[in-house]
């Protein structure tokens, strides 16, 4: 296994490590080297998850840089992609390589707008849940453009009938894919999966590790 190319997976809000397998398992087997890091999303803010992925993240790189690797790529779903972005702001992207974000709800979600102002939302969904929504009261207001390579996919197919009505199309089911683009973003690409789906689409896999490899989704 080439170990030079080390890359940390995080998940979502409400998910664990374990959705992030089949995506390791791809890169796994293109020669990259992966880690999953796996957080209590409905217990910590974005702020305090982001803690917790600068520690990871320096664990990893100096464990990757005895195995003779470079900075640590990064791999991020749904909410993981604010999380990772937080990261960037409050710690600096020094040790950042190349990230993908998946289905990013780079500016929020009218999902949350709607939720979120329910009691058990956020008695379920947590801090965390609460910072999904768009507008000011959201963590996407609180962050500014990339200063890494970054690239975003953002999934067009919806199976969930009731969240979608609050979105406008194309969406996922969570996140629309005109709230996805990120400011400073190298490149862009709209896949036909679900939010969800999106962690196990063959074309969602082989674009992450392009992207991985490149800087680039290609032509």
């Amino acid at each position: 296994m080439n170990r030079s190319r080390a890359v940390l997976l995080v998940h979502g809000l409400g998910r664990t490590g374990r959705v992030m397998r089949p995506t390791a398992a791809y890169l796994e087997a293109k020669g990259f080297w992966t880690r999953i890091f796996s957080y209590p999303s409905l217990r910590l803010s974005v702020e305090e998850a982001a803690e917790r992925l600068g520690v990871a993240i320096r664990v990893f790189a100096s464990a990757s840089a005895g195995a003779g690797a470079g900075p640590v790529h990064v791999v991020a779903h749904s909410l993981g992609s604010l999380v990772t972005r937080a990261y960037a702001q409050n710690q600096g992207p020094g040790l950042l390589g190349r990230v993908v974000l998946l289905a990013p709800p780079s500016h929020g979600s009218e999902v949350a707008d709607h939720l979120a102002r329910h009691p058990w939302f956020r008695l379920v969904y947590g801090p965390a849940g609460q910072e999904l929504r768009t507008g000011p009261q959201g963590a996407a207001a609180r962050l500014g453009p990339v200063d890494f390579p970054c690239g975003v996919l953002a999934g067009t197919k919806n199976n969930s009938l009731i969240p979608g009505r609050w979105l406008p199309s194309p969406h996922d089911g969570r996140v629309s894919v005109q709230g996805a683009p990120v400011e400073g973003m190298a490149d862009f690409r709209q896949i036909p999966a679900t939010h969800n789906g999106i962690l196990k689409d063959p074309e969602a896999m082989a674009l992450t590790a392009l992207f991985l490899l490149t800087g680039s989704f290609g032509g």
